[in-house]
Order: structure tokens, then C-alpha cells, then sequence
């Protein structure tokens, strides 16, 4: 099982993000789409290192994050 992230789009009723773990992107899509709706983009989830070499990811948006990156820094 790999976990993908999901966007919503801008105008999502909900999160504009969220997670969805499945063995491949196209059961990921399948999951989804038939399970909620149509996303407007389903990605493989990869966290960039952050300076202290690990792989950390905050979902909220603070101003600075404490440590690694913030989920809407992710090249989605």
C-alpha cells in the first residue's frame, strides 16, 4: 500500500486535502471517485527532508513551521 494525497480544489466543500492509502494511483482514483466524488488531483505523497534530514510534514498552515515543510509547500 503506498498513500496518496488528494486535492479537492479550491472550492472544496470540506478539507481541500486529504489522504487515501491504496496499491496503486489508478485504484486510488477508482477508490475515490467512486466512494466521494471526483478529485481534482490525486499525487503519490512524497515528503521533501527538511535541514535536520528527516521527513516531516505539517498539515495545518502555521505561520513557520516548526520543522520540514507545510503540506501546501508539496510540488502538487
Amino acid at each position: 500500500m503506498r498513500t496518496y494525497i488528494i486535492d479537492w480544489g479550491k472550492d472544496a466543500i470540506g478539507a481541500r486535502y486529504a489522504l487515501v492509502q491504496a496499491k496503486s494511483l489508478r485504484q486510488a482514483w477508482l477508490d475515490i471517485d467512486c466512494a466521494i466524488g471526483e478529485p481534482e488531483n490525486i499525487k503519490p505523497l512524497r515528503i521533501p527532508k527538511s535541514l535536520m534530514d528527516i521527513r516531516y510534514l505539517e498539515i495545518e498552515s502555521p505561520k513557520d513551521p516548526i520543522e520540514g515543510c507545510l503540506i501546501k509547500e508539496l510540488n502538487f
